[in-house]
Order: C-alpha cells, then structure tokens, then sequence
C-alpha cells in the first residue's frame, strides 16, 4: 500500500513536519524514500532536488549502507522498538560529510498496516568534527609524549594514572614486572622505601609547587620531576611527573667527588 502526501503530513506531528531541529525520512518497505521534511532537503540539497522515489541509498553514506538495511529489518522484525545509529551522508562538494544521529522504527497505516521505516535525525557533525579534532590532537600528544627520551605519567589528584608513555611503562615493568593500568594508583609503582617521600611530594605539588628530586632504585638514579596542571577554570587537576634517567651524570659526579 502506497501512501499519499496528504495522509502522511496528516499523521506525522506538525512539530516534527516543520521542524528546525530534526530531519524526517519515510521510505517504504523497499527502501525507496517517500517523504522527507524540508530541513532535511535543506541539509541534503547537494544530493537532490527531489528525493520522493529516490533509494535511501542515494542519501546515505556507501560505508553506511549496510547498518541502515540492518536497522531496517530490525524495525521490520522488532516493529514496537526503535533503533539508533549514527550515519554519514555522501560527501558534499567540499568533500565534507554530515553526520546525522537517527532513529528507526516501522511506520503503521491507520489499519496497523506496517508500510515503511520512519526515519527521525539529528545532526552531529559539530560534534563529530569536534571529537575527530580532539582525537587528533590526542594523537599527536601521545606521538610526541612517545618520542621523548623522558618517562612521563599524568595522574589525578587522588594519585590515579590517567596517561603514561612508552618508557614509563617499560620502566615500571623492569621494576615490578608488570606494565601500568590507567585507572591504578601511581604509588603501587614506587618501591616501598620511597613510599612516604613520593607522597609528601606529591602533596606538596597538589599545593602548586613544581617538585624535583632524585632516587634510585639501587642500579640506576633518576631525577623525578612533578609539576602541577591546571585546567582552563586554573583549576588543579592533577600531576604531571618527569622522570629522567640521569645515573651516566650521576656515576660522572661521583667520580669527581
């Protein structure tokens, strides 16, 4: 059964009909788009100009394709849930993508016939964008944390590891035979002769004070610097700790001696 414009836009909420916040697409039960609001022909006007008889996957993302048939039959089989997924749509011709949040469910005729997938979105590609960027520069942070010749830790203030690099954690497996967990508290990896003066200092770095101060597990020496970060509300968040292996200056100085 086909529906006409009419009995549709009588149907769907005039909120959701006019909305300047979601996007609405019915396609029936063979995919094929017949009805779309006007804020999603804005948002997709590079696709098309008309879309009523288009294939879904005119609309969607190649790499899309497949989760939206998925979402489909669910609704199909499942007809009194909804399904959500996130979904791309082609690129635009600045070869951006918009991302959309959606959800799914079956769309009933007034005899609880089931005639098509109603299709209800938002979008996100702000958010998206904004998560790519971070996870970017997340990335190159970890890059260069990873390229320098300095174990590195960042902990909370209650002394939980947050982030580690490489040496750190090849460091802490020489010591205690086993590679750090982020959530673990830092202290589980200082020998238990440097429990009470690694506390003290951190507390004092919790205060604001950059701290350095050198140890040695009895082979090596390793200067251990930790300094206190701040959010952007100047906000002490944790401790940022810089351990460096300096035995070669040590064993120098103390020949000179």
């Amino acid at each position: 059964m086909s529906l006409s414009y009419n009995e549709i836009t009588r149907w769907l909420p005039v909120s959701l009909l006019h909305s300047q916040s979601y996007s609405v697409v019915l396609t029936d039960l063979e995919g094929r788009c017949i009805f779309v609001n006007d804020l999603f022909k804005k948002r997709v006007s590079f696709i098309a100009t008309d879309f009523v008889g288009l294939p879904f996957q005119r609309t969607v993302h190649e790499e899309d394709i497949e989760k939206c048939n998925e979402a489909a039959y669910y609704c199909i089989t499942h007809p009194e849930e909804i399904i959500s997924l996130m979904v791309r749509k082609p690129e635009n011709e600045l070869g951006e993508f918009y991302w959309t949040s959606w959800e799914f469910s079956l769309f009933k005729d007034q005899n609880g016939q089931a005639v098509g997938i109603l299709c209800i979105g938002h979008d996100v590609t702000s958010e998206k964008v904004a998560q790519q960027k971070l996870q970017s520069s997340q990335n190159m942070l970890s890059a260069i944390y990873n390229s320098a010749i300095d174990a590195k830790v960042f902990i909370s203030s209650e002394s939980k590891i947050l982030y580690f690099n490489k040496i750190a954690a090849e460091l802490a497996k020489g010591l205690f035979g086993k590679y750090p967990q982020i959530g673990e508290n830092y202290l589980d990896y200082i020998l238990p002769h440097l429990q009470e003066k690694v506390k003290a200092e951190l507390n004092r770095a919790l205060l604001g004070e950059v701290i350095r101060d050198e140890q040695t597990d009895g082979k090596k020496w390793y200067q251990f610097t930790n300094f206190p970060v701040y959010d952007e509300n100047n906000k002490l968040v944790g401790i940022a700790i810089n351990i460096r292996d300096i035995s070669e200056l040590k064993t120098t100085q103390l020949t000179l001696k």
